[in-house]
C-alpha cells in the first residue's frame, strides 16, 4: 500500500492590535476603539463594563457615575 502526501500552503494572519488614541476619557464622552494593522478576521472587544463587541472598530460611551473609575479594555 502506498501513502499519498499532499502539500498544502498555509498563511497565518497576524493578530490585530488595539489602538487607544485617547486613553483618558471623561465619563459620558464617546470613546472610539480601533484595531490597527492588517491582522484579524474576527474580533472580540471587552469594554470593561460587561459589554462585548465583535466589530473591528467600536464606539462606546462610558456611563456617568460621579466617581473616577478605571475600566479594563481588551481586544
Amino acid at each position: 500500500m502506498w501513502l499519498r502526501f499532499t502539500k498544502l500552503s498555509i498563511s497565518f494572519i497576524p493578530k490585530p492590535k488595539a489602538n487607544f488614541n485617547n486613553p483618558d476619557v471623561c465619563e459620558g464622552s464617546v470613546f472610539e476603539l480601533v484595531q490597527t494593522g492588517n491582522g484579524g478576521q474576527s474580533f472580540l472587544w471587552r469594554l470593561g463594563v460587561g459589554t462585548i463587541s465583535d466589530d473591528s472598530a467600536v464606539v462606546h460611551t462610558y456611563p456617568r457615575s460621579g466617581q473616577s473609575r478605571t475600566y479594563l479594555v481588551s481586544l
